[in-house]
C-alpha cells in the first residue's frame, strides 16, 4: 500500500525535533509494511525555526516553498497511490482535497489541533477553509476527544474517529541503572526532582511553573529540583528570571533532547509538569508516564483525557499560579503516598502506543484502498 504524507514541517537537520511524532508514525508505518512517501517544506532545511516566525514576509516566503516542494512531489508520487494522509487541515488538506478532484485519490485528514484551535471561533477565510478541507475528506482522524469535538463543531463530515498519534514504547520505557544516569545528567539524587519540557513560547505556559517555584517557601525550594528542557523565543527570558531571583539552585534551564534523552530525564524525573495555556492532546505527557513519572497538567485540552486525578496524575487550573505550587509543596511532601497510581499509568499508555495507532490507520487505508479499487 502507498501512502503519501503531506505536510508543512517535517525533522531536518537545521531542526530535528521539528513535529518529530509525524515522522514516528512514517517509521512505525514502513515497520508495518507500507509503502511511505513523505512531502514536506523544503523551507525546513534551511530555516529550522520557520513556524515560529510570524510577520507577514516570512509568511510569504512558507507559502511560497510549500507550493514549490509539494507540486514537484505529488507529479513525482501520485502513480500508484492509494491514499492521501495530509497533516493539519491548512495547508496540507486543502493541497489534498483539491488533488482529490482530479485523481479521485481518497483523503485522511490528520487533525492535530493547531490550525483548528486557531480558527474555530468567528467565520473568517480559515474557519471557512478548515470547514471545506474537512468536509471533503474521506476521513477525518482527530488525535484526542478534545479536538473531536472541535471537528464535529466546524465540520458536517460523519466521517470522524480519534486515533492518537501515539507512544513509542520502544523508546519512551522504564530504565534501569538510573543511579549512575543521575550522575551523567546532573540530577539529584536527595530531592524531588520537577521535569517540563516544550518550547519556549507562551501557549506552553512554562512562566506559569517558574512563577509557581518562586513562590514557595525557601524551605521547599530546597527540596526540590526543577528541570526545563526548552528552546524557543523565550528561553532568554526564563534564564534572566531564574538568574534575577536567585534560583539558579533549584531551576536548572537546558536545551531540548532527542527523544532517547528525553526517556532519560521523564525516567530520572519524580514529577512531569505540564502547564500548558492550549493543548491538543500534549503527547509529551504520555511519553512521561511511559518513563514511571507522575504527571501535573492543566486541565485543558487533551491533557484531562489521561492525566486523571487519583487514577494517573494530577490537573490545576490554566494559570492558576496558587493552585500549582500548591501541588508542587504536596509532591515534594507526600509523593510515596502515590506508588498505587503507576499500574493505571502504564494502562493509559499502553492505550496510546503508536504501534496500535499505526494498525488503526492502516486498516483504515486498507479499507478507502479496497473501495477505490471496487469503483
Amino acid at each position: 500500500m502507498k501512502i503519501l504524507f503531506l505536510c508543512n514541517s517535517y525533522p531536518t537537520r537545521a531542526n530535528p525535533f521539528n513535529q518529530l511524532f509525524i515522522k514516528k508514525m512514517v517509521d512505525e508505518m514502513k515497520r508495518q509494511g507500507g509503502k511511505v512517501k513523505v512531502g514536506f517544506n523544503v523551507v525546513f532545511y534551511f530555516w529550522g525555526n520557520a513556524n515560529k516566525v510570524k510577520n507577514p514576509l516570512a509568511t510569504v516566503i512558507k507559502y511560497f516553498f510549500y507550493v514549490f516542494s509539494h507540486i514537484p512531489f505529488l507529479l513525482r508520487n501520485l502513480k500508484n497511490t492509494d491514499v492521501l494522509f495530509p497533516q493539519g487541515i491548512l495547508l496540507s488538506t486543502l493541497l489534498a482535497v483539491w488533488v482529490k478532484r482530479f485523481t479521485g485519490l481518497p483523503v485522511v485528514a490528520y487533525v492535530h489541533g493547531g490550525d483548528l484551535n486557531r480558527n474555530l471561533k468567528g467565520k473568517g477565510m480559515g474557519n471557512r477553509l478548515i470547514r471545506y478541507s474537512l468536509d471533503r475528506s474521506d476521513w477525518v482522524i482527530a488525535n484526542s476527544q478534545d479536538i473531536y469535538k472541535k471537528v464535529k463543531q466546524v465540520s458536517a463530515n460523519p466521517n470522524v474517529r480519534i486515533i492518537s498519534p501515539g507512544v513509542d514504547l520502544s523508546v519512551m520505557k522504564p530504565l534501569d541503572g538510573l543511579d549512575e544516569l543521575k550522575k551523567q545528567y546532573a540530577v539529584s539524587d536527595d530531592k524531588v526532582v520537577f521535569l517540563c519540557a516544550g518550547n519556549a513560547i507562551p501557549r506552553k505556559g512554562m512562566d506559569v511553573m517558574l512563577d509557581a517555584v518562586l513562590s514557595l517557601e525557601e524551605s521547599i525550594q530546597q527540596k526540590i529540583q526543577v528541570i526545563l528542557l526548552t528552546d524557543g523565543p523565550l528561553k532568554r527570558n526564563y534564564q534572566s528570571f531564574v538568574e534575577s531571583n536567585g534560583l539558579s539552585e533549584v531551576i536548572h534551564i537546558r536545551s531540548k533532547v532527542p527523544p532517547d534523552v528525553l526517556n532519560i530525564y521523564n525516567n530520572l524525573a519524580d514529577v512531569f509538569v505540564f502547564p500548558s495555556r492550549e493543548e491538543p492532546l500534549g503527547l509529551v505527557g504520555l511519553e512521561a508516564m511511559a518513563g514511571n513519572a507522575l504527571v501535573v497538567g492543566t486541565a485543558v485540552g487533551g491533557i484531562k483525557e489521561f492525566v486523571i486525578p487519583g487514577q494517573t496524575g494530577f490537573l490545576f487550573e490554566k494559570d492558576n499560579v496558587k493552585e500549582l505550587a500548591n501541588l508542587i509543596r504536596h509532591l515534594s511532601q507526600n509523593l510515596s503516598e502515590y506508588d498505587s497510581y503507576y499500574p493505571r499509568i502504564r494502562e493509559m499508555v499502553e492505550q496510546h502506543s503508536l504501534s496500535s495507532s499505526a494498525e488503526k490507520l492502516m486498516a483504515l487505508f486498507s479499507q478507502l484502498a479496497t473501495k477505490k479499487v471496487k469503483a
